[in-house]
C-alpha cells in the first residue's frame, strides 16, 4: 500500500476509534461535511501544520 493510501487508511481508523464523524470534522476544520468527504476521497488534503482533527491532543 502506499504512503497516501496508508495515512488515509490511518485517518479513517483514528477517526472511527474516536467516534467522530466526517461532520465533527467539518466544524473543526471549518469545511463542509462534502468538503471533508471530497478530501478524503480524492485524497486531496496538505498535511501543513494547521490540519489537527480533535484527537491530535491524545
Amino acid at each position: 500500500m502506499g504512503q497516501t493510501k496508508q495515512l488515509i487508511y490511518t485517518l479513517k481508523r483514528s477517526i472511527k476509534v474516536h467516534c467522530l464523524s466526517y461532520s465533527d470534522l467539518a466544524r473543526q476544520l471549518t469545511l463542509s461535511e462534502v468538503s471533508v468527504k471530497r478530501l478524503f476521497a480524492e485524497a486531496s488534503f496538505s498535511l501543513d501544520g494547521n490540519f489537527r482533527f480533535g484527537f491530535a491532543d491524545e
